[in-house]
């Protein structure tokens, strides 16, 4: 993965807490966008954009959508125990 490993912590930090504050997990906004015919990657990068994350500082940094979304794969679908997955039942 191209992004740098602070960058990657700071955007899994971002996405975590946006979801934890809204009592969601990663399965439930697969199956949400899955029961809707929307696609995977989709959901990745609408988390992102509801999270607020500044995007342009990736983009600043060199990163291409390609590289943001191998990061939001890695923390959208680790399981909880695994670096930079989510937290399950939080």
């Amino acid at each position: 993965m191209r992004m740098r490993p602070e960058t990657f912590d700071v955007l899994a930090e971002h996405i975590r807490a946006f979801l934890n504050a809204r009592c969601l997990s990663e399965d439930d906004v697969t199956e949400y966008y899955h029961a809707r015919g929307l696609s995977p990657q989709r959901a990745r990068w609408d988390t992102l954009h509801a999270s607020r994350f500044d995007t342009a500082r990736l983009y600043r940094e060199g990163l291409t959508d390609d590289h943001i979304d191998t990061a939001l794969r890695r923390i959208l679908c680790q399981p909880a125990d695994s670096p930079g997955g989510l937290e399950r039942g939080t």
